[in-house]
């Protein structure tokens, strides 16, 4: 075999190991983070080993690598198996899979980072595969970066326009054959079609080779340019971006004239963090090429496409759509289909309606993927927030106003809403999208007002918020115990998670006819992972819920609305709890990562009481607390 050949065939193998634990690579969590405790000697060394050797190589073979990760996670099911990939099955792990498969910065391959990062993907796959074992995991982990880098490293110039040279395909199928996958992970992963390898390489040379820019109004954020800086030796969209956002911003015009100009301003930004399009006067609707999506998130996975209609906007993370199954149910390429954004003044269902006074137009908003032949796939639902911004007609008073959706049968659910300085607008974030207005609500219980309770101020905040709900009309019980449903209902209400399928029967034990599940909140948190159900196909709602397990499930909902919103004291150890050791192991790394982002707290007495029942008084303190943070609550 040529050394063409033999280069091609260990990057095929290092390919197919990425399926199964790119998550490792995949890391933006605070690079001062301790070293987690799940973590084996073996599984540290391995990690270092991997930045040792990853250290070495240049910008464009990191950014390969960066490729690689981001052409997996587009469509978790052409490299997990049907049970792992699949929404409605109980071994979901397609959204952990799908986000964490990312490299934001180049600069955030760090040893913790990585550490981080691969014991958050152990413990999913422990949840979900119990007989995956540290010994294998970490066996396997060694084999495909060992591949990787060695695959990368060897890379000359020449052969970059022809990356995975002849036969990769068939190569990498018998690679795969006879690697070191242990048989606890084959039932997990599967080989990626070739529809893979080849957005691989596309990608590459997108990033190699630019198209030229044929002008239009387009503004990249500033480039300070070091004197005597050859071309190709900054790191494109490598650069730490501080405190402030990165934006290209572009109009309707040069987005659907002249997209190539788009694309170029992008990619020769320095960094990414949005791409800003602003539409005409009373503009509706806009329809973006993919290729200019694809350019964004070649740039930064977590980047957003940010439109604005007047007074009226809409921001869409470029992850949040599963485009190669559009173009797979349409019948084109990916590259063929558009984006189409609508932001369009509807009449307010809520108008006349004496239970609800309104604050501002109604705003119908919806997302679809158009292909040239007119057919289209309209995306209402996506596995992260979506934040949208909606203008008061007058100043409001930020703590009782709230955003809702109203949807076809008049039904009203609130959405997250945080109010600008202004007074006036309004952000909204919600992981679907329907028909959104303001309103005016405000509501208290008479066992909490007054200083009755000393969450009083937390209460009324979410219950005008329509976060939490009385046991009663006038009655919160603000001491009684907070179940497990209970506490999942509240969480997807307070974050806006919507189900993909509300009616799907994913527990025995649960149904919409509950009242903590009427438009499947339950199904809503378990999708997005911040809670599980048990092996024998219950989830328990009416079951207490202790105060170390409010920990877990507030943990996986800063994953959710993303970690770098919240900000940690690494000096707030949970080991100075008195009654540490008292915390179970796998809830200790939850515990302290609550603790130290300041939403959880010990008692006077220095201790946790990790199995202590938790009350609906401290469940509302702990929960203002982690919306406040974030800021989708005033």
């Amino acid at each position: 075999m040529t050394r063409k050949k033999d280069r091609a065939k260990v990057l095929k193998m290092a390919m197919v190991g990425a399926v199964a634990l790119t998550p490792v690579l995949a890391v933006d969590v605070e690079a001062s983070a301790a070293a987690p405790t799940n973590l084996t000697e073996g599984e540290k060394k391995a990690i270092k080993d991997f930045i040792t050797e990853f250290n070495k190589l240049d910008t464009t073979k990191k950014h390969l690598i960066r490729i690689v990760m981001q052409e997996l996670g587009k469509d978790p099911s052409k490299s997990l198996e049907e049970s792992y990939a699949n929404p409605n099955s109980p071994n979901y792990i397609g959204l952990e899979y799908k986000n964490l498969l990312t490299f934001k910065l180049l600069s955030d391959v760090t040893e913790p980072n990585l550490q981080s990062k691969y014991s958050e993907f152990k413990e999913a796959v422990a949840s979900k595969k119990e007989d995956v074992t540290s010994e294998e995991l970490v066996t396997y982990f060694t084999s495909v970066v060992n591949a990787l880098t060695k695959a990368v490293n060897d890379l000359t110039t020449s052969q970059y326009s022809d990356l995975l040279g002849s036969g990769l395909y068939n190569d990498l199928f018998q690679v795969y054959l006879g690697s070191n996958v242990p048989d606890s992970l084959k039932p997990v992963i599967k080989v990626p079609d070739t529809s893979i390898i080849n957005g691989i390489q596309t990608a590459f040379n997108t990033y190699l080779n630019p198209p030229s820019s044929g002008g239009g109004p387009i503004t990249p954020p500033p480039v300070d340019e070091e004197p005597g800086e050859e071309p190709g030796d900054g790191e494109p969209g490598g650069e730490e971006p501080g405190d402030k956002e990165t934006s290209v911003e572009t109009d309707t015009d040069a987005i659907e004239s002249n997209p190539e100009a788009v694309i170029d301003a992008i990619t020769k930004a320095p960094s990414l963090d949005k791409l800003t399009i602003t539409t005409p006067e009373n503009a509706t609707n806009i329809s973006i090429p993919l290729p200019v999506l694809t350019a964004v998130e070649n740039k930064n996975a977590n980047a957003v496409i940010a439109v604005n209609f007047g007074d009226t906007s809409y921001e869409l993370p470029v992850t949040s759509i599963d485009v190669g199954a559009v173009a797979k149910e349409l019948g084109v390429e990916a590259a063929e289909l558009k984006l189409n954004i609508t932001a369009e003044k509807v009449d307010n269902p809520l108008d006349g309606n004496a239970n609800y006074k309104t604050l501002s137009d109604a705003v119908n908003f919806e997302v679809a993927l158009v292909a040239p032949n007119g057919k289209s796939v309209q995306i209402s639902v996506f596995p992260m927030p979506v934040k949208r911004t909606v203008t008061a007609t007058n100043p409001v008073n930020p703590q009782t106003t709230v955003g809702v959706t109203v949807d076809a049968n008049g039904n009203v659910t609130a959405v997250p809403t945080y109010v600008g300085a202004d007074n006036k607008t309004a952000d909204l974030y919600r992981s679907g999208n329907s028909v959104y207005t303001l309103i005016e609500n405000s509501k208290t219980f008479i066992d909490v007002d007054n200083g009755v309770s000393f969450a009083e101020e937390y209460i009324e905040k979410l219950a005008s918020r329509m976060v939490v709900n009385g046991k009663t009309e006038t009655n919160f019980q603000p001491t009684a115990t907070i179940t497990r449903g209970e506490f999942a209902a509240i969480l997807s209400r307070g974050l806006g998670i919507v189900p993909a399928d509300k009616d799907a029967k994913k527990f025995k034990d649960v149904s919409t006819s509950q009242a903590v599940n009427k438009n499947g909140e339950i199904a809503a948190v378990v999708e997005a992972g911040i809670v599980a159900g048990y092996e024998d196909g219950t989830f328990r709602p009416n079951q207490k819920i202790t105060r170390d397990q409010a920990a877990i499930m507030i943990s996986r909902a800063i994953d959710y609305v993303g970690k770098e919103k919240v900000t940690f004291d690494a000096e707030k150890k949970s080991t100075a709890f008195k009654d540490y050791k008292s915390i179970g192991p796998a809830s200790r790394d939850h515990v302290e990562r609550v603790y130290q982002a300041g939403f959880l707290d010990g008692y006077t007495d220095n201790t946790f009481r990790p199995s202590a029942d938790a009350d609906r008084a401290q469940m509302s303190k702990i929960l203002y607390n982690f919306l406040a943070s974030v800021k989708y609550i005033n």
